[in-house]
Order: structure tokens, then C-alpha cells, then sequence
């Protein structure tokens, strides 16, 4: 029943919603999505980085705590972007790079 009233709600705001809205509501849908699905690279992308700058070591401590920190945050800005893609959409929440895959 609940399950129901979302996906209604959602379609219902979705006709609602002017050219312009829908075209930036879908593009916030697809950056959630794509951000919540490749998060999981942030924790290589930690290591390199953190390998590139400073070595092994640091690649192997820090490198690892920084790629799951930016892991996290990637999914969690993704998993928002996702749920709340029928609200006015706004500017990137990651800006830099907005995609992982733009790296």
C-alpha cells in the first residue's frame, strides 16, 4: 500500500512538473544513481591518490581510511539525489568531479 502511494506521488509530480524542471529532475536522478553505483571507486581513487602524493605507506594507511571516507560521502550524496529527484533540482552536491568516471 505504501509501496503504491510513493510511486503515485512521484508519477503525479512528475506531470506536474514544467520542461525545464523535468529535464533537471531527471538529470538529478541519473547523477544520484550513477553516484551511488560507482561509489564503491572512490576507495581505489583514495589510494592512488594518496599513493601519488606520498608513497606506499601512506597509500596503505591513509590512502585506505580517505577511499572509504570518499566512498561514503559519493553514496550517500548519490542515494539523496536519487530519493529526492522530483524537488527543484539545485547545483551538484560533488562538484569535483561531479561523476567518478569524469576522473
Amino acid at each position: 500500500m505504501k509501496k503504491s502511494i510513493i510511486v503515485i506521488t512521484i508519477i503525479a509530480l512528475l506531470f506536474v512538473a514544467n520542461t525545464a524542471f523535468a529535464d533537471s529532475a531527471f538529470k538529478k536522478l541519473y547523477r544520484g544513481v550513477v553516484n551511488f553505483v560507482t561509489s564503491p571507486l572512490e576507495i581505489g581513487c583514495g589510494i592512488r591518490d594518496s599513493y601519488q602524493e606520498s608513497g606506499i605507506l601512506k597509500a596503505s594507511t591513509w590512502g585506505i581510511v580517505d577511499g572509504f571516507l570518499r566512498f561514503g560521502g559519493r553514496a550517500i550524496c548519490g542515494m539523496y539525489e536519487t530519493l529526492t529527484f522530483p524537488l527543484p533540482a539545485y547545483d551538484p552536491i560533488i562538484k569535483n568531479p561531479e561523476f567518478i568516471l569524469d576522473l
